[in-house]
């Protein structure tokens, strides 16, 4: 059941839609720094889902490195022996990558990256909470002013108080997402070079180290080959054959 107020007010918004009674313009100073917070707010969300994203990708890439590891180590009994070594130890460190390595980077990237984020985001439920208490008040004014009602002058004492207590919410939410954004910007960097360190270290000691020259050579034929294509990448996309 809607109360009374709220009654009155959906009959105050019917009668401003129809053009019977007036609405009034909204402070426009007020309305930039509420676009900029709703704006504000949409950027957070996006990095949020970012941030899940990317641990998505961290499980995914972990995951299918095993398993190709494990699909290579199951051919390595018609390679030659220098070969079987290889993807045996490949299979091995793929597998510990995706039982613990990845893992702690995962757990890390939610507490010090995702956590900060989200609880930033809990302070735009003020903001809504606020704005909303605000455009309700908004239309008592306009109500009062269009029946003559003596609780005018009230509804706008209320409203000014409503429009410093918004004002001090954006204020409030900005710094708490400043300061979510601050911490995760060092924390991401840690977790990247976790996981990511932890990955080519073991891999530029198999290349370093490799069974044989054979497989010493192959892994210096793709690391060039990596190089290069970064290299021509650089000076843009590479143009498709006529």
């Amino acid at each position: 059941m809607f109360s009374r107020e709220n009654r009155r007010r959906n009959r105050e918004r019917l009668l401003q839609a129809a053009g019977i009674h007036q609405v009034t313009k909204d402070d426009e100073a007020f309305v930039a720094k509420l676009d900029a917070s709703k704006n504000l707010e949409k950027r957070l969300d996006d990095a949020r889902r970012c941030v899940y994203e990317y641990s998505l990708a961290l499980h995914a890439l972990s995951d299918k490195s095993a398993s190709l590891a494990t699909a290579l180590a199951a051919l390595s009994d018609d390679a030659h022996g220098d070969a079987q070594q290889a993807l045996n130890e490949l299979q091995t460190h793929e597998i510990k990558l995706r039982r613990t390595h990845a893992p702690a980077a995962l757990h890390a990237l939610q507490e010090l990256v995702g956590a900060p984020l989200d609880g930033a985001a809990a302070g735009s439920k003020d903001v809504e909470r606020l704005t909303k208490a605000r455009r309700d008040k908004l239309l008592d004014c306009d109500s009062f002013a269009a029946r003559g009602d003596e609780r005018l002058e009230a509804a706008r004492r209320d409203l000014q108080h409503l429009t410093a207590s918004c004002e001090a919410a954006f204020v409030a939410f900005s710094e708490a997402v400043g300061d979510a954004t601050a911490r995760c910007a060092g924390a991401l960097s840690g977790v990247v070079a976790h996981f990511h360190c932890g990955v080519a270290d073991a891999a530029c000691a198999r290349c370093e180290s490799a069974p044989s020259s054979r497989l010493a050579t192959h892994a210096a034929a793709a690391l060039g080959l990596c190089a290069a294509n970064a290299a021509a990448l650089e000076h843009g996309p590479p143009v498709a054959p006529p």
